[in-house]
């Protein structure tokens, strides 16, 4: 979604604004449609699940009517936990409220309360054009997508942590967002961290001005340059045997050439067998062998007899 509201600050006072406490959804499994009523989500209890499965579409609020859809978890002297998630896969939940004194699509969070979006099951919430306000609040995507490019975040006055797990969390946000320190200066008290092993990434997107964060793979162990040792020949009958030593769970060929420089190879694949297979590494198919996590891999095979030959051990996409 392409960003088109500039994000400020607004008073404290309009915390506040709108009615009174409306309408509480506790647990409750969501159908295609518009919610056109406020939630609050503190007095029923600490947590509430809303489940938006495969195909669904489900809407809180319009962006610009008065006083429709915000999401308020955390208040009332109660912290909340609000999962959103799916049996299946995952639908749509948009968050388009709007309050003409207050024009937030929710908030996280109170004076002294926490207040915590939980993302799982594959589910996208998508905000609308108002920024998602927090004065002490928590997003943790362990599933999902959660796009806020439109609107943002304001600061209600507190603090706001996001978490993204590794590989299947998203979070879309407005602006050229470089690294964790670029959102913390964006939104005060705001930040953002990868709640697994692999580091975040940061991916802009010019045309519609917005920055994709996710916690994507670890970064890529350097291929090692195969080497090929502990080379055994027998004369009579060509039989032969060689250890390779290269990158950790690599596949690998071997290759012939009767001369040094492989400018014109007699084999592209040589044919491998593996006796006894307890010996590292495993060979698949029949010119294939990967190595173990040491890297290495002991294999056998036959290029008849003949005054010279030349081998070498070739990577392959394919194990």
């Amino acid at each position: 979604m392409k960003a088109t509201t500039t994000i400020t600050s607004l008073l404290a006072l309009a915390l506040f604004a709108g009615p009174a406490q409306a309408a509480t959804i506790t647990t409750k499994t969501w159908t295609t449609g518009t919610d056109t009523t406020d939630q609050w989500l503190s007095d029923s209890g600490s947590s509430a699940t809303w489940t938006v499965n495969s195909g669904v579409t489900a809407t809180l609020g319009d962006n610009v009517t008065s006083a429709q859809g915000r999401v308020f978890v955390g208040l009332n002297g109660n912290d909340f936990v609000l999962t959103v998630t799916s049996s299946d896969g995952g639908g749509i939940l948009n968050l388009f409220g709007h309050h003409p004194a207050d024009a937030v699509i929710g908030r996280l969070g109170n004076g002294g309360e926490t207040g915590t979006l939980l993302i799982d099951g594959g589910v996208s919430v998508i905000g609308g054009t108002n920024p998602m306000g927090y004065f002490w609040g928590v997003i943790q995507i362990d599933n999902g997508l959660v796009d806020f490019s439109d609107g943002g975040f304001v600061n209600k006055g507190g603090s706001l942590t996001i978490n993204i797990a590794d590989n299947v969390a998203t979070l879309i946000v407005p602006g050229q967002i470089d690294d964790a320190t670029d959102f913390s200066t964006t939104w005060s008290n705001a930040s953002v961290a990868a709640s697994g092993s692999n580091p975040l990434e940061f991916s802009y997107d010019s045309g519609n001005d917005e920055t994709t964060i996710t916690a994507g793979s670890e970064d890529p162990v350097d291929p090692v340059t195969p080497v090929l040792t502990a080379f055994t020949y027998a004369a009579a009958t060509g039989a032969s045997e060689v250890r390779i030593v290269g990158t950790a769970s690599t596949a690998y060929k071997l290759a012939e050439a009767d001369d040094l420089d492989f400018g014109n190879p007699t084999q592209e694949e040589i044919p491998l067998t593996q006796t006894p297979t307890s010996l590292p590494g495993t060979v698949t198919g029949t010119s294939v062998v990967t190595t173990d996590a040491n890297g290495d891999a002991t294999v056998q095979f036959n290029l008849g007899t003949k005054p010279a030959s030349f081998i070498r051990a070739v990577g392959t996409a394919t194990p």
